[in-house]
């Protein structure tokens, strides 16, 4: 329960503007507001799940071997599961909505 409140707290409008994440175990996890791209440089091959909170509008995500271009991504969407970077550096950015970004390996260089 206390992971599920951190989640919804860190994807409020409220803190858009703070920079947050957190770990977990091997898994590093970080929130994308609108209009205010993520970048993350993991190594390349770490595997990495947009996760929407709510419905996810225009998201972008490049360095990725599946790429997005502003697609919309639905509360109970698996399409932005278990995606792959390909860059040494990938970005993640909505217009409207808000998503979690987990990365597979905490270390983000």
């Amino acid at each position: 329960d206390q992971l599920v409140g951190v989640a919804t707290a860190v994807t409020s409008r409220k803190v858009a503007q703070i920079d947050s994440g957190w770990f977990a175990g091997s898994h590093a996890v970080f929130p994308v507001h609108p209009d205010r791209a993520l970048e993350l440089s993991p190594p390349v091959g770490t595997r990495l799940t947009l996760v929407p909170i709510g419905d996810a509008l225009n998201v972008t995500a490049t360095g990725l071997q599946w790429p997005l271009s502003h697609e919309s991504l639905p509360r109970g969407t698996s399409r932005g599961l278990s995606n792959v970077t390909t860059d040494a550096v990938c970005t993640v950015s909505l217009t409207d909505g808000a998503l979690l970004v987990i990365t597979e390996d905490g270390d983000l260089a």
